[in-house]
């Protein structure tokens, strides 16, 4: 993967699924990563394009909220997409 631009982590559920988000150069998606396994998650949080021939916008900044269920993803659009940590659906 690229250089990480942004990183959020929350130790809540640490011991139950992944914990940690990253964001990278140029990706249009954020990765998922369990801390104390120290290995990268099943999932790829990959925010929802509005248009299909449109190029994916880059993801810019991620959170996760405190609880640690909710991850949030924000692309160079300006769109902020909420992910759930344990699957990694995509919420509206």
């Amino acid at each position: 993967l690229p250089r990480v631009t942004g990183i959020a982590s929350c130790e809540t559920r640490e011991n139950d699924w992944c914990n940690v988000v990253t964001c990278h150069v140029g990706e249009s998606s954020a990765y998922v990563w369990h801390l104390k396994k120290a290995a990268i998650g099943q999932h790829v949080l990959t925010p929802p394009q509005s248009s299909p021939d449109a190029p994916a916008p880059a993801v810019t900044a991620v959170a996760i909220s405190p609880c640690g269920n909710t991850a949030l993803v924000a692309t160079e659009k300006g769109s902020i997409d909420k992910f759930n940590m344990q699957s990694g659906i995509h919420r509206e």
